[in-house]
């Protein structure tokens, strides 16, 4: 079991390498932004932000419950040393989000965090079950089509969260769902896809960009209408608000498009990714970013359309 863990933690620090990061700067960035998410949710949503965190831990933990995984760990080290590893993976996985209750002294939360990390381990799911989850999204902008089905849960989570914002008063937590679902929306983009689902469309490097932003925008108004419908009827005084974040989400999912492709056909490097961090924390920068891989990604995609 030690040699296994042992792996995962060396191919964890490949893939920091292979990003451009030193493995020590990816962990200490990792903390930083861990730390600053906790804070924030602390200082938005105290009376929930202890059970954001335990789902937040499920969450994480999720991807380590596939049955191919479970199936390939039983066959190699046999039931209970997998049953062991599971857990131990699980525990080193929560142990960050425990500590984050230890220092706001949520003492009953631990408990249920480190159960429910126990129990989670023992579950397993298939990563394929041929059920065919609908979408209100066609075929072609297969970004939204493929990511709304490996993300489903957690925009269904966004929307509990907004009801319960509603329930509880607390407008900040409803902005807070709002700005999300445009995060699980950029997301979608984080990966290049194959030059030839780029290369079949015969526009110039220009046109290809605005129509990518334009089904960004409209396939992420399916799922950002129902938390601001909810929170427009219970806030229309404070309607402003709900407009001032839907528009740095929308400003925030063109950054991350435009993005993509400004470093295409390979993933975004380091660089991409910090001013993507600080499009993020501090809007006004979106001035200089957007322009930025605008221009980069056009020189990018010269390569694959006449111009």
């Amino acid at each position: 079991m030690r040699q296994y863990l042992h792996l995962q933690f060396t191919m964890i620090n490949r893939r920091l390498r292979d990003f451009g990061l030193n493995p020590v700067v990816g962990y200490l960035l990792l903390t930083v932004v861990f730390v600053g998410f906790v804070k924030a949710l602390y200082y938005r949503a105290e009376g929930y932000a202890a059970w954001v965190l335990i789902g937040a831990c499920l969450m994480a933990q999720l991807p380590l419950c596939n049955k191919e995984r479970s199936d390939f760990l039983q066959t190699t080290f046999g039931k209970g040393r997998k049953t062991k590893i599971r857990i131990v993976e699980n525990l080193i996985i929560s142990l960050p989000f425990a500590v984050a209750l230890l220092l706001n002294q949520c003492f009953n939360q631990i408990a249920i965090i480190v159960i429910l990390s126990i129990v989670s381990s023992l579950a397993t799911f298939k990563g394929n079950t041929g059920i065919v989850i609908p979408t209100p999204f066609s075929k072609r902008p297969f970004e939204f089509s493929t990511g709304f089905r490996y993300t489903f849960y957690l925009i269904a989570l966004v929307y509990v969260i907004t009801v319960i914002a509603v329930s509880v008063n607390n407008l900040n937590l409803g902005i807070a769902t709002i700005v999300a679902v445009y995060i699980i929306a950029a997301s979608y983009y984080s990966k290049p896809e194959d030059v030839f689902y780029v290369w079949i469309f015969a526009k110039t490097p220009r046109k290809f960009l605005r129509l990518k932003v334009l089904e960004a925008l409209k396939n992420v108004s399916f799922m950002v209408l129902p938390p601001i419908a909810l929170l427009t009827v219970f806030y229309y005084t404070e309607i402003y608000l709900i407009i001032i974040a839907a528009f740095v989400g929308t400003i925030f999912l063109i950054t991350m498009v435009l993005a993509k492709y400004s470093s295409y056909p390979d993933n975004m490097g380091l660089s991409v990714v910090i001013m993507l961090i600080l499009a993020l924390l501090f809007p006004p920068s979106v001035l200089v970013a957007v322009p930025y891989f605008y221009y980069r990604s056009i020189n990018k995609l010269k390569q694959f359309f006449d111009d």
